[in-house]
């Protein structure tokens, strides 16, 4: 089979972007960074808006501290937020989705997405665990689809895991290595197994820290501290998950649990009912995880008695 690649990876100045959530919106605000025009699609206007806030105010911080030469008016131009005809019909040689990590969704919708752009587009997953060659599958070409997963939050951390699967073609893969590049980011590979690399070793060794305070060893704020100085997180285990969000992990560690068996993935209970509890992170209306974000700049750790209990 003969792939026809939609332009060279350098000549790469748009893209569609699907989804413009806690993940959706850190990709957009790398991508306009990076120069490239960003047409954007959530099917909730209300996320859409909140995303677009988040980037212009974070934009016109980065360019006070003297951390962004483009006046923030200028990127925010590259940002087209439309509806999910417009952005079907947006012709760009590369979609990105980031939608939720929700097998049944996402394969409806690259089965939507396949019928509807032009074949030598290239499409890639921001998924954290799922199985790339079934949305591949679902897309209709699975040789043009891959993995770009970004770590959290991706305008801060440069590398990209970048997933081949058994049916992306080796050309459409190195296109898309060299587009990660092009973008500023460090590209490293990983098999389409589940969780990839970075979540095949994360959850267990999330779940591992997670058991640790549930069994009161330690505390919640020491450990990130211990991690943060022996091991060189930047922001330690806890306060990672907070930003990540904990609906996100349980939903990672379950999919992967399905697909593996491995026991290391199964989610503790007492965390499970955080979640249920509406504890999800920093991202929640409630503000508040393992730490309480109401004030990000003085954070609080939650007692380990409260954490299951509605913020």
């Amino acid at each position: 089979m003969t792939i026809s690649l939609p332009t060279k990876a350098v000549d790469v100045n748009e893209m569609t972007l699907w989804g413009l959530g806690t993940m959706g919106r850190t990709w957009a605000y790398a991508l306009l960074c990076a120069g490239l025009k960003v047409i954007a699609h959530d099917p909730k206007d209300a996320s859409a808006k909140e995303a677009a806030a988040w980037i212009e105010a974070t934009l016109v911080k980065m360019h006070g501290k003297g951390k962004l030469d483009e006046e923030p008016g200028a990127v925010m131009e590259r940002l087209v937020l439309v509806d999910e005809a417009t952005a079907m019909a947006s012709g760009t040689p590369w979609h990105l989705e980031v939608i939720p990590e929700k097998l049944p969704m996402k394969l409806d919708f690259y089965d939507r997405l396949g019928k509807a752009i032009p074949s030598e587009t290239v499409v890639t997953s921001n998924t954290s665990c799922l199985d790339i060659e079934k949305l591949g599958r679902a897309f209709g070409r699975p040789e043009m689809v891959g993995g770009t997963h970004g770590m959290n939050p991706v305008h801060m951390m440069p590398v990209v895991e970048t997933v081949q699967t058994d049916l992306t073609d080796p050309t459409v893969f190195a296109w898309i290595e060299d587009v990660m590049r092009q973008i500023g980011k460090s590209p490293h590979w990983a098999r389409n197994v589940a969780g990839f690399l970075v979540n095949q070793l994360f959850i267990p060794f999330a779940h591992l820290g997670i058991g640790v305070i549930l069994r009161r060893e330690n505390e919640i704020a020491n450990v990130d501290a211990l991690l943060k100085g022996s091991l060189g997180h930047p922001q330690g285990l806890f306060k990672l998950l907070d930003l990540i969000g904990h609906d996100i992990m349980v939903d990672v560690a379950q999919e992967m649990y399905v697909r593996t068996q491995n026991p290391g993935l199964v989610v503790p209970p007492e965390y499970l009912a955080m979640v249920e509890a509406g504890n999800l992170g920093a991202k929640c209306e409630a503000r508040r995880g393992f730490y309480d974000w109401a004030d990000r700049k003085n954070l609080v750790a939650i007692p380990v008695d409260d954490l299951a209990k509605m913020g």
